[in-house]
């Protein structure tokens, strides 16, 4: 029986704030806990990656090395050769493209390319949630008119134990 389990039954209460505080403690320990073997395991699972890349990768180099060696299939955009575990691919890929956005855009202005700017159009719902007013499950102006496309759903209060 865990020691959270004594405590789940009808016979515990806190009813005092030292039983709060004692409850809070141990969430605080419970969670911690939690944390420490997430943080062990995403570690564990990182170094096996790790490992297996390293034992792989000089396989995959002399599969490379063999590829180069063997005819194979040639198409605008790949090598291949098929094998009957699977098969050695050589895949063109497109460049990578280092962008200064704002150099760029400042370049468009004053050469003309206002065709290749975006202009997006965005909702501002904190200022016109600020405008508004909830009556019923609609959002109205202050004329009452009542603004399409939000529906307001209400929610239950949420209980938060912060430790």
């Amino acid at each position: 029986m865990s020691e959270f389990q004594k405590y789940e039954n009808e016979d515990f209460v806190i009813d005092t704030d030292a039983k709060a505080e004692w409850a809070l403690k141990k969430i605080a320990e419970a969670r911690a806990d939690r944390d420490a073997w997430v943080k062990w395991y995403e570690d564990k699972i990182a170094e096996i990656k790790a490992q297996t890349d390293f034992n792989t990768m000089n396989l995959e180099r002399l599969l490379a090395e063999y590829f180069a060696t063997v005819p194979h299939k040639k198409t605008k955009t790949q090598e291949s050769y098929p094998l009957k575990s699977g098969k050695l691919i050589l895949k063109t890929q497109n460049p990578e493209y280092k962008r200064d956005d704002k150099t760029v855009i400042d370049w468009l202005k004053q050469n003309n390319g206002g065709q290749f700017i975006k202009v997006k159009e965005e909702l501002s719902w904190a200022d016109l949630k600020g405008a508004t007013a909830v009556l019923d499950n609609h959002i109205v102006t202050i004329d009452g008119e009542i603004v399409p496309g939000v529906e307001v759903i209400e929610r239950e209060p949420k209980f938060i134990v912060e430790v």
